[in-house]
Formats: structure tokens, sequence, C-alpha cells
């Protein structure tokens, strides 16, 4: 029952999650001298990635509760 209640938050929560990617892939392929700046800057992968990896966390937070 609840896994059914919280099946629309999941929804949005792999969709916030693969926008970044997705994004980013269409950038490349659209314009690749201005994606490849972010290719050439570490930091800002590690940075990115760790804001996504948090931004799971708290969603899986949000939609994962005890009953």
């Amino acid at each position: 029952m609840i896994s059914a209640l919280t099946a629309e938050g999941r929804a949005q929560a792999y969709v916030l999650l693969a926008l970044p990617v997705l994004l980013f892939m269409v950038m490349y392929v659209l314009n690749r001298e201005y994606a490849q700046l972010l290719l050439e800057v570490p930091a800002l992968l590690i940075t990115t990635a760790g804001f996504m990896l948090f931004g799971a966390l708290w969603m899986r937070k949000i939609i994962n509760f005890g009953y």
C-alpha cells in the first residue's frame, strides 16, 4: 500500500536524477565546445556528482518512511 502511494515520488526522483545527465549528453551533441569545458575541470564534475548524490539520498529519505 505504501509503495503504491509513493510511486509518484519515486518516479519524480528518477526523472530528477536522470535529467542533468541526459541534458549534458544533448548539450555535448549540440554544442561540443561548450560542454567540453565541464570535462576539462575535474572539480566541477566532482562537485556535480556530490550534489547529485546528496539529492538522491535526500529524495530517498523523503520517499522511504516508516509506517
